[in-house]
């Protein structure tokens, strides 16, 4: 293989290393976000539960993680329905070029002021001005293997505080029974690399440990991977990037005839869905199309979480 001019060895590669860039890098981010159903799912029940904390005219919302805004602006989407749009959101994001593309998406909504900030949950500060702390992407804190299970603990709890009394805290993470997951276990296994996945069962057991109280929710959604089998090489492997956290040298080793292989298999499985399920995916479609009968699909199951704020 050949990298920036020079010669590296395929094996000299670490598939097991751990890259905190890997989960917020733009490109592969945006092309993975909107193969998703999720966000849609997402918003209709965070948005049903923001109207149970019937929140004063005039609220704040900090969104951790905020990426590039898809979820978030899906959300309002859903909050200007019911006339519960925010006054104030802050969207914290590690990434630049993310915060740069959450701030576009969020100028369709005017009337909403906005302040970004880079910065991860680790470096967050005490500010309990808000109604709702919203993080879909707790991913890269949660997986990075430096973090002890305490200083987990620590955070997750911080976050409960971080909210307004009479707030929430709103979380989203996979749900350890989504077939999609498979084809990244198969991704990892193929290159010998690790899975470090957590999911949402894994932070309500955190919550039970810690005796934080909540509402869950598990909700079917789905990934379109119709272009992604049918497309460029490139937007597949920064697709699988993603979803399997692999750096851009890593993803130089992988074979794309590989990952259409492996994917057009799982997707294969599921190409005739229960009649009641294809129902719920033309409700909830992915960002890039509605679903139809010839769409390949992996179907996806996510947790969402809700926390009441906890004092100090």
């Amino acid at each position: 293989m050949i990298e920036g001019g020079k010669i590296v060895n395929m094996l000299d590669l670490d598939f097991s290393q751990f890259e905190e860039a890997t989960y917020c890098e733009t490109e592969p981010l945006r092309i993975f976000v909107q193969s998703l159903s999720y966000h849609v799912v997402g918003a209709r029940f965070f948005s049903k539960q923001i109207s149970h904390l019937k929140p004063p005219p005039k609220w704040r919302l900090l969104d951790v993680g905020c990426g590039d805004g898809q979820f978030t602006t899906t959300l309002l989407d859903e909050l200007r329905k019911i006339k519960l749009v925010p006054d104030r959101i802050e969207g914290v994001d590690p990434d630049r070029e993310n915060l740069r593309y959450f701030e576009k998406r969020l100028s369709q909504f005017p009337d909403i002021s906005l302040e970004c900030k880079k910065g991860k949950v680790e470096t967050l500060g005490n500010d309990r001005s808000f109604i709702i702390v919203a993080s879909h992407s707790l991913y890269g804190f949660l997986e990075n293997p430096q973090h002890t299970e305490e200083f987990k603990d620590e955070k997750l709890l911080f976050l409960a505080r971080l909210a307004k009394d009479g707030g929430a805290v709103m979380i989203s993470l996979a749900s350890r029974t989504s077939p999609a997951y498979e084809y990244k276990r198969r991704v990892l296994q193929t290159y010998r690399g690790v899975d470090r996945s957590i999911f949402g069962e894994d932070v309500i057991d955190r919550m039970v440990r810690l005796k934080l109280s909540g509402r869950v929710a598990i909700r079917n959604s789905y990934m379109d991977v119709t272009d992604l089998l049918k497309g460029d090489d490139t937007t597949l492997l920064d697709w699988t990037r993603y979803f399997c956290r692999l750096t851009a040298s890593q993803a130089l080793c992988i074979r794309p005839a590989r990952l259409r292989s492996i994917m057009a298999e799982l997707a294969s499985k599921f190409s005739s869905l229960p009649r009641l399920l294809a129902r719920a995916y033309s409700l909830a479609p992915a960002a890039t199309r509605p679903p139809t009968p010839d769409s390949l699909v992996l179907p996806h199951k996510e947790c969402f979480i809700v926390i009441p704020a906890m004092r100090n």
